[in-house]
């Protein structure tokens, strides 16, 4: 029987751990190929590290979005409201790539009592997209109503009622809210005009089925009939205006719409993902943020109560008692910036069940 040949040393090498490795976090070793507490400590806080740092980076779409609400809600600014720049935009209000020259007009929407209808003002070059800063419409002039003008309609996640046949631009979108904006343009260096057509025309009101978009005979033959009572308005669109929003001035309005860089962000992070569904996070998204303890229906924990990483041995595991030099070093950090005793933020990871 031929014998077999030996593993050569170099490849025994390749694939034994060394003694001692050198590393940008300074020496870690391992004595019989076992790490040492204190370098186990270290690789640990950098798995936390690199969790924090790719959780960060990975989410910014969308805690950019909900900085951007939370921006207009403490400034008086409520879903469904429009905020407009008149007279363009200036240094109080702190909003990422905005510049001065520009009419804009942004909304954010609640579909979370069902459909939205948008009735956009014509001649605007407009997105609309959900909270996590996907795509979802164009309105306006690189969209399907090329710039006339239109009515969108918006259907939050699991709605199952009943939709119109036509007339409306409909969208089945993934969040249950939408930031939706625009920007209109001067006409001979002048403003006016184009903010004129906003407030004449912009309506955004909820969806009634059986109205605008149902036809009498979808409704005689067993389709969802209008609301009473039946009135002239109720058989004739034409005949029926919806309410306008109500239009908050955005020129010289102190306002941020930009998220925290510091340990906060993930303060934020985490009442996004509390406040859309599950469904609506993308799994390329929803790990890394989980790697931090951030994860739906789940109380994001302090950093003060100690609790473990889930990179981290779980309760219970044998593990050597760390060396004075290990219990010194802080551990969990996800970024540079420390936050104060007693802070809420939610980079402290929880351990898992």
């Amino acid at each position: 029987m031929q014998r077999a040949a030996r593993i050569s040393p170099q490849v025994m090498e390749s694939i034994s751990t060394p003694e001692r490795v050198e590393t940008r976090l300074g020496t870690l070793e391992f004595p019989l190929g076992v790490p040492t507490d204190e370098t186990a400590g270290r690789l640990y806080d950098h798995l936390d590290h690199l969790h924090g740092v790719r959780a960060f980076l990975d989410a910014y779409s969308g805690v950019s979005v909900w900085a951007a609400r939370k921006g207009f809600l403490a400034a008086g600014v409520n879903d469904h409201d429009v905020l407009v720049f008149s007279e363009f935009m200036d240094s109080r209000t702190v909003l990422l790539t905005g510049n001065a020259d520009t009419v804009y007009f942004v909304t954010f929407l609640d579909l979370t009592q069902g459909p939205v209808v948008v009735e956009m003002p014509p001649l605007t070059l407009s997105f609309c997209n959900d909270m996590w800063f996907r795509w979802v419409a164009d309105p306006g002039m690189p969209g399907p109503d090329r710039g006339t003008g239109g009515a969108y309609l918006f259907v939050p996640p699991g709605y199952d009622g009943p939709l119109p046949e036509g007339g409306f631009y409909t969208h089945r979108v993934r969040t249950t809210r939408l930031i939706l904006a625009g920007r209109a343009f001067l006409e001979e260096g002048d403003p006016k005009p184009a903010v004129e057509r906003i407030r004449e025309r912009m309506r955004i009101h909820r969806y009634v089925p059986g109205l605008y978009g149902t036809s009498v005979a979808e409704i005689v033959t067993g389709g969802t009939a209008p609301p009473l009572p039946w009135t002239a308005e109720t058989w004739t669109a034409a005949l029926r205006k919806a309410d306008p929003p109500r239009f908050v001035e955005g020129s010289g309005l102190p306002m941020n719409t930009v998220p925290p860089a510091d340990e906060t962000y993930f303060d934020l992070a985490n009442e996004l993902v509390q406040d859309q569904p599950a469904e609506a996070l993308d799994p390329e998204i929803a790990g890394p943020l989980a790697a931090v303890g951030i994860v739906k229906g789940r109380r994001c924990r302090t950093r003060g109560c100690g609790r473990s990483s889930p990179t981290r041995p779980r309760s219970g595991t044998p593990r050597p008692a760390p060396s004075p030099a290990a219990r010194a070093r802080p551990r969990g950090r996800t970024s540079t910036a420390r936050p104060p005793s007693g802070s809420t933020a939610c980079s402290r990871p929880a351990t898992t069940s």
